[in-house]
């Protein structure tokens, strides 16, 4: 009778596995830590290992790494169950460690089921191949398991030809079944350590099997595509070999998984970095583009020289501001105020701002043509920078149009199905607004396509033409929106389209109003910062605003003031570097005061940080540097809602 080793360390866990298996006529061994079941591998043959995940003395991932260590259990199949980990990095991990298969909790019985079946027949078949005495006995056999199976098999004589092969082996070479058989498999094999293999079987010299070599195939269309390679031989009852089997695993997927995972690291890094330097950019910045604005209000209008030395130095530090904003994007985990927007609206607002004016006259000879078909167009999105992905989006195009040509911009709507959503790289099955910019410029080469996301991955003149940050503000805006981009790309053009997923949410009150004036005002305000000059800027702002205004430079001194006073608003920076962060500031407040009203300031703090504050009741955030306007609107809603 076949046994099976089940590990986790909850009995409950065991119970239900055993009963779900126990339709199988299998005996169980069943261990609660790494340990007993390394124990239990001493005195049992098992078929299989189904193991959990996480344990709390040897993890599955450990666990399965010592079995193959051990020449008895090298060989062993092993199935990862996991109730936590469910995403990418973990589960390619639990291949890397030998498994055969990852299956996250809850899962359907029957699925279970049905893989533990298959696999106690492959045991099966291969008890039934080391047992035969003859290769030719054990030909159906073998066939059984060839093909069911997705990986490439080949079995070999003792000449070094292909006897037998499956379906798999026609997928990855590209030949058919009849036109592999009689063929030499070293005519496949693209590199010389399995090549060497084959001639040591051949040379009949004592050969170990062959364990997950990489390796390079050749296939029907001379691609050399890597692939995992392991071989055994088969042989008599006397020990003489009579032939060997090979399997080949394609490995692209999981080469592309790789890559994946390391350019998510990569601009994880970029982003860290970026973030960093943004924060204190906008630390700086704020007093480059609070002082003059604040002059400019008190400046007489004849003054004309000093007004527009101010008014230049203002602009800079606001298109300074803009880059710092990219950076932001790139960095992510900032924080970004969402609402309900027309994205109809939201392109034609675009079609009319000075950078497109700005497109029309550098690029004369280029034809814009203009569909906003979406019947419903409303997304929860940051107008701000779902213009800024339209800046970057049709620039691109217009560089890449050579002399005349046509950008089209456009709208529609459209449903995807759950096998639709899944070819576009989309969870959810639902229905999207679709923004699309096409062009009939030269393409973009098969090589750049997969790196034009990356922070400075450009072909332009840096300096020049951008800074190498336009398009991983859009895709790092696009994965903010919970939204998905695809391009294609060849000769005859380029096109982006992004799927914004249809909201239903009403319009807010805000929302309503964003066009109104702000006006004077009266009010207490505690502005808490620990930088001077922002602290000072801050002050003049509200006061010009009118209202009363006191600052202290720490959480600490902020809840000794509000002990003594009250005040209907704090304004709370949330990255201060000595002691309490604003965060953590507003919960102790909040506890003196549950009605306390807040608004969160951010030059760059984890929107986690701002979201916790948000959740814990503060009113809103606004991002550094910041306007008058911006600062008064903020300042204004808040006090003018009832808490």
């Amino acid at each position: 009778m076949q046994k099976i080793l089940i590990v986790d360390d909850k009995e409950q866990n065991l119970f239900t596995l055993r009963k779900v298996l126990d339709d199988l006529d299998v005996e169980f061994v069943q261990a609660t830590s790494g340990n007993d079941a390394l124990k239990a591998t001493l005195h049992n043959d098992f078929a299989l290992a189904i193991l959990d995940v996480q344990m709390p003395d040897i993890d599955g991932y450990e666990l399965a790494e010592l079995l193959r260590c051990d020449a008895k259990t090298e060989n062993l199949p092993i199935i990862f169950l996991s109730a936590v980990y469910h995403d990418d990095y973990h589960v390619f991990k639990g291949y890397e460690s030998g498994a055969v298969d990852f299956i996250s909790k809850p899962y359907e019985p029957k699925i279970l089921l049905s893989k533990v079946y298959f696999f106690l027949q492959l045991h099966q078949q291969k008890i039934a191949l080391e047992k035969a005495v003859e290769l030719e006995k054990t030909k159906n056999h073998l066939e059984n398991i060839l093909f069911s199976m997705t990986d490439a098999v080949f079995v070999i004589n003792l000449q070094g030809q292909i006897e037998i092969c499956n379906q798999g082996s026609q997928s990855l070479v590209g030949y058919e079944q009849a036109e592999i058989v009689g063929q030499s498999l070293h005519a496949f094999l693209a590199e010389e350590d399995c090549k060497n293999w084959i001639q040591q079987f051949m040379s009949a010299q004592n050969v170990v099997p062959l364990h997950n070599r990489e390796t390079l195939l050749r296939t029907a269309s001379d691609e050399k595509i890597p692939v995992l390679a392991s071989a055994s031989p088969v042989c008599h009852e006397s020990g003489d070999a009579q032939g060997a089997v090979f399997v080949l695993r394609d490995l692209r997927d999981r080469k592309k998984l790789e890559e994946q995972i390391v350019r998510s690291k990569r601009m994880e890094s970029i982003g860290l970095i970026a973030g960093g330097v943004a924060h204190d950019l906008n630390n700086i910045l704020a007093g480059i583009i609070g002082y003059p604005e604040l002059l400019l209000k008190t400046l007489p209008e004849n003054n004309s020289s000093l007004r527009e030395s101010l008014e230049a130095i203002l602009e800079s530090g606001q298109r300074a501001a803009m880059v710092v904003a990219d950076l932001l994007t790139v960095a992510r985990g900032v924080a970004v105020a969402k609402e309900r927007y027309d994205l109809n609206i939201l392109v034609e607002e675009y079609l009319a701002s000075p950078e497109q004016n700005k497109l029309y006259a550098l690029y004369p000879d280029i034809r814009y043509e203009y569909q906003m078909t979406a019947t419903h167009a409303d997304i929860f999105c940051s107008p701000l920078h779902i213009k800024k992905c339209l800046i970057n989006l049709v620039t691109n195009a217009a560089e890449a149009v050579v002399d005349s040509g046509t950008i089209r911009i456009a709208t529609h709507n459209t449903f995807l199905n759950k096998e639709e959503a899944l070819e576009h790289g989309i969870v959810a099955a639902q229905e999207y607004v679709v923004l699309c910019v096409e062009d009939t410029g030269s393409g973009i080469s098969e090589e750049d396509l997969q790196h034009i996301f990356e922070p400075f991955y450009t072909k332009k003149v840096m300096g020049r033409s951008g800074t190498g940050l336009g398009l991983a503000v859009v895709w790092n805006t696009v994965q903010d929106h919970k939204s998905k981009i695809s391009v294609i790309s060849d000769e005859q053009g380029t096109k982006f389209h992004i799927y914004f997923p249809l909201t239903k949410k009403e319009a807010t009150a805000s929302e309503e109003n964003r066009e109104e004036e702000i006006a004077q005002q009266t009010g207490t305000i505690l502005v808490i910062d620990d930088e001077p000059q922002l602290r000072d800027l801050a002050i003049k702002m509200l006061d010009s605003l009118g209202y009363t205004v006191d600052a202290v430079c720490s959480g600490e001194l902020a809840i000794k003031y509000l002990l003594e006073k009250t005040v209907d608003l704090i304004i709370i920076d949330m990255q201060m570097e000595m002691g309490m962060n604003g965060y953590e500031t507003y919960r102790e407040i909040i506890k003196i005061y549950p009605e306390q009203k807040a608004l969160i300031v951010t030059g760059f703090s984890d929107s986690k940080d701002v979201k916790a504050a948000l959740q814990l009741g503060a009113n809103g955030f606004i991002k550094k540097p910041y306007s008058i306007e911006q600062l008064g609107q903020a300042v204004q809603n808040i006090l003018s809602k009832k808490k």
